[in-house]
């Protein structure tokens, strides 16, 4: 399933207009991320015909000529929790095995750009220290460090649209 269609599923459009915008107040959020270690295992899926376990990051699993695909090892998560409300919707999941920063850059950008497009602003990023999360920080020019702290970034969503969105790390 692709992202727009996960993102309408979960926030469609009776709910922005209502619920989730609190009267003409628009629909700010944060975009929380979260990587979670998986079991490594293959199952056949009946239902779709193919097999589950794989790295999929929203195309479909890969799956090499013979079958023998790359297995996925964790989950990335992505969960959007308003700022002007109470509110929680999971936006989109990636099976993987070790992203690089490039592509879990990447598979971020597009989220905020998916979730603009449906009229969400997405105003910070929360994150935990996790060693590929701080490698695409600075790969989006910042810095988290105390000594040297930049804990911001603009993303060109369209020509038209530019956001300034504000990094935190989660410390549990």
């Amino acid at each position: 399933m692709e992202v727009p269609d996960l993102i309408d599923r979960w926030y469609p459009l009776s709910a922005r207009s209502t619920s989730m915008t609190h009267g003409s107040l628009p629909c700010v959020a944060t975009l929380v991320i979260d990587c979670m270690c998986l079991k490594s295992s293959l199952q056949w899926n009946v239902h779709r015909s193919r097999m589950d376990g794989l790295v999929d990051l929203g195309l479909g699993p890969r799956e090499s000529d013979e079958c023998d695909g790359e297995m996925a090892t964790e989950a990335l998560v992505f969960l959007a929790v308003g700022l002007l409300g109470h509110w929680k919707a999971p936006v989109v999941y990636f099976f993987a095995n070790k992203l690089s920063a490039d592509v879990q850059g990447e598979l971020v950008r597009q989220c905020i750009v998916e979730l603009t497009e449906v009229g969400m602003s997405v105003e910070t990023i929360v994150m935990d220290g996790l060693a590929a999360n701080v490698a695409m920080v600075k790969k989006f020019g910042c810095s988290l460090n105390p000594d040297n702290l930049y804990p911001f970034f603009l993303l060109l969503v369209s020509l038209a649209i530019k956001l300034a969105l504000y990094l935190m790390h989660a410390i549990c």
